[in-house]
């Protein structure tokens, strides 16, 4: 669904548009369930990639 979204705004990384860019990748969405089964969202794992030198990346991962 994520990808859909950022393609249907032309900023899905496979778009090609040159104008946009950005670090950070969801691995994966996990629905949410309250105390009675219901389903009440999700929760993502977004990775996070910062360019710590010539030849080296550092990764953070939060849940939201």
């Amino acid at each position: 669904y994520l990808r859909a979204f950022a393609s249907w705004h032309n900023v899905n990384v496979h778009d090609r548009n040159i104008n946009v860019s950005y670090n950070t990748c969801v691995d994966p969405a996990e629905k949410r369930y309250n105390e009675d089964g219901e389903e009440v969202g999700w929760t993502i794992n977004a990775k996070t990639l910062v360019q710590t030198g010539s030849g080296s990346t550092r990764a953070t991962w939060t849940k939201e």
